[in-house]
């Protein structure tokens, strides 16, 4: 590669993409609030890959395609929600979110919509200083009466919650031979619900039949949670339950907050595929995407080559390269005394021109140094006229130690008026 080719420095480049791939991981962070609650203690995501290790199919869902609901053999439906009949308020700092007990929000009119096809209702137990710390605790847990009124209200029906001090109780289901495992369980009294688990006063597992719709409660979310699911025979339980509940259709664990539920009125109902996409880069589209690349590319210029580094465009012939060929003629020829000379006058110059600026006339560099420091250090002055005079009477062809010493203590002296003139000396 030529000097003069132009090159993107490989640091500003991979800088520029780090920066865009965190705003990007931000962005679907903020986008997917739910993504911390799933893979938490209180999420269901180690369910379903735990159902499918059985050749069970199961699916998480976060919403934003649609689904035919044939497919669902039993949708698993956890809520984070305490009173679904309002809006819970946002949480503005990380203290309030640990104390927060609605940690998604759902309408209670969509979660009885949700309940149209076969559901595993999970109520919520835990607020949010479980997935922010990792440990349950009963200081932790959402409080029962306040959770009873609003899913009374929410799916009108009563039920009442109840919980144990702590400790983990065991259950043993009427069916299978299964030893279950809670730590301080919540229990659940629903007139309208028969129990699966548990008894009328105290329901772990039921099916409860409303006006509208019939489905299956489950009053503990720990016994089939991320958490719960290694205690016990929880995860045996919950692979055989749901693969009984759900026959051959989908076990769906369901995240999302809306309905996105076909009605199949003449919608397509197949899965989704890689080229439902390629509608978004046909025309018009393929116009905003030309935009977007050529601005990407834009701003790749723009930071990495035009605000880099300068770049070296070939060589030049100046003052410096002519300077530079000078000294290294008098070299070769053994003028070492010469080259002395030069150098000596060259530095005079310049400290010239930084005590008396580029417009000091073009009289001796020496005397004028030597004038302008006499006034200030007599001594110096003196060694610094010895000094020079040693460099001009320099030989020929003199002694590398002598040159040396010579040179030596010339550039003495020019650092010691530059030390000694500093605030008078002008920026180069």
């Amino acid at each position: 590669m030529s000097s003069g080719a132009r090159r993107l420095p490989g640091g500003d480049t991979l800088l520029l993409l780090v920066g865009v791939a965190a705003l990007v991981a931000g962005w679907v962070w903020l986008a997917s609030p739910r993504g911390e609650i799933r893979q938490s203690v209180i999420g269901f995501d180690a369910l379903a890959e735990w159902l499918r290790q059985d050749g069970i199919d199961a699916r998480t869902f976060t919403g934003g395609t649609y689904r035919d609901p044939g497919s669902i053999g039993l949708r698993l439906l956890p809520l984070y929600d305490t009173d679904p009949t309002r809006a819970g308020a946002p949480s503005d700092t990380r203290a309030r979110a640990r104390e927060n007990a609605d940690l998604v929000d759902i309408p209670a009119w969509v979660l009885r919509s949700k309940l149209d096809i076969p559901t595993l209702l999970i109520l919520p137990k835990w607020r949010g200083a479980v997935p922010a710390s990792g440990r349950m605790h009963p200081a932790f847990a959402n409080d029962t009466a306040a959770v009873s009124r609003g899913y009374a209200k929410a799916l009108r029906m009563p039920l009442t919650l109840r919980r144990t001090e702590g400790g983990f109780v065991g259950f043993r289901p009427p069916e299978g031979d299964f030893d279950l495992e809670i730590y301080a369980p919540q229990l659940v009294e629903a007139p309208d619900c028969t129990p699966l688990i548990g008894t009328e006063r105290g329901m772990l597992l039921g099916r409860c039949e409303t006006k509208r719709s019939t489905f299956l409660l489950l009053s503990d979310p720990d016994l089939m949670s991320n958490a719960g699911l290694a205690l016990g025979d929880n995860a045996a339980f919950a692979r055989w339950f749901l693969s009984e509940a759900a026959g051959s259709g989908t076990v769906l664990i369901d995240y999302s907050t809306d309905i996105w539920m076909s009605d199949g009125a003449g919608e397509d109902l197949r899965e989704r595929t890689a080229q439902d996409l390629e509608r978004y880069f046909a025309w018009p589209f393929s116009l905003l995407w030309a935009a977007a690349a050529g601005l990407a590319l834009l701003a790749l210029w723009r930071g990495a080559v035009r605000a880099g580094p300068p770049l070296r465009t070939g060589r030049r012939f100046g003052r410096g390269t002519g300077l530079e060929a000078q000294s290294r003629l008098m070299r070769l020829t053994g003028h070492d005394g010469d080259l002395l000379r030069a150098h000596a006058a060259a530095r005079l110059q310049a400290l010239a021109a930084d005590l008396f600026g580029p417009h000091r006339g073009s009289g001796d560099a020496l005397a004028q140094v030597r004038e302008r420091v006499a006034r200030r250090d007599t001594g110096l002055a003196t060694r610094l006229s010895a000094a020079a005079d040693a460099v001009a009477t320099c030989p020929g062809r003199p002694a590398p130690t002598e040159a040396l010493a010579r040179l030596e203590r010339f550039e003495t002296i020019i650092e010691e008026i530059r030390h000694e003139l500093g605030a008078a000396i002008r920026p180069r």
